[in-house]
């Protein structure tokens, strides 16, 4: 159905300071796309998504022609996060070793994202054992032998992205976008890749470390005022002088 039309396929992460976040798949389909497919809304089975939590929006239809729909689903925390990712196209999919990683420390937190694209085995990217089992045999030979043309290049792109924000600005080994432009994100065309991302984020507590800065002022103040003190009560009271050695007699002791 794909050939000749264009359908991008991106899956974007959303992470917060805290680690919480979300993960959105956003299908868009061309006019061309849509109009091959029909009704995208009857062609959907997405209740197995629903359950699992899952929230659907769409589809819905652009002033062009063409059909969005998205896939939103949160995650409370990185090790969340990394569980959505790795159900996203199966073992064997277009993506690989998608990860979201976070250490903190008391000064900073630092962030990681890497991933890769790959479509080069083509739409039998898509498929896995039990839908060749169910086909009795792989999506590129069912699409051949329906008499459809196959669809390939820029019929169909799949992407992967970090989203930036204020807090975390991304930065490191980035992929390209469909056109070739650098952006914290990686996409390749149906065919194509591998295509990875490596890419990281820190963010500075600035809030502690004023406080350890403020500590440590506190600190050397209190030391400096021990200090002074402690010489303050060495010096001699006022009107009295110290006595040299040689000066002192001591009873009893001749010479």
């Amino acid at each position: 159905m794909l050939a000749g039309c264009k359908t991008t396929a991106w899956t974007r992460v959303d992470v917060r300071p805290d680690g919480s976040g979300s993960v959105t798949v956003d299908v868009f389909l061309d006019a061309d796309a849509a109009a091959h497919v029909g009704d995208v809304s009857r062609m959907l089975a997405v209740d197995d998504l629903k359950r699992a939590g899952w929230t659907i929006a769409g589809p819905t239809t652009a002033h062009d022609g063409g059909v969005q729909i998205r896939l939103t689903h949160p995650f409370a925390d990185v090790a969340g996060a990394n569980t959505l990712l790795a159900t996203l196209g199966g073992a064997d999919g277009p993506f690989h070793g998608v990860r979201l990683t976070r250490t903190s420390s008391t000064f900073s937190t630092k962030y990681g994202f890497t991933g890769t694209v790959d479509l080069r085995k083509g739409l039998d990217t898509f498929g896995d054992p039990e839908l060749t089992k169910a086909l009795g045999c792989t999506l590129t030979d069912t699409v051949t032998k329906s008499g459809e043309k196959l669809p390939s290049g820029g019929d169909l792109v799949v992407g992967l992205q970090i989203v930036p924000s204020k807090s975390l600005a991304w930065s490191g080994r980035m992929g390209n976008d469909s056109m070739g432009n650098e952006t914290v994100s990686a996409s390749v065309p149906l065919g194509g890749g591998p295509e990875t991302i490596d890419v990281h984020a820190t963010q500075t507590h600035w809030a502690n470390i004023a406080a350890v800065i403020g500590a440590g002022a506190t600190l050397l103040a209190m030391i400096v005022l021990v200090v002074l003190g402690r010489r303050r009560r060495r010096r001699p009271l006022p009107g009295t002088r110290r006595r040299r050695f040689d000066e002192i007699t001591v009873s009893g002791f001749d010479g």
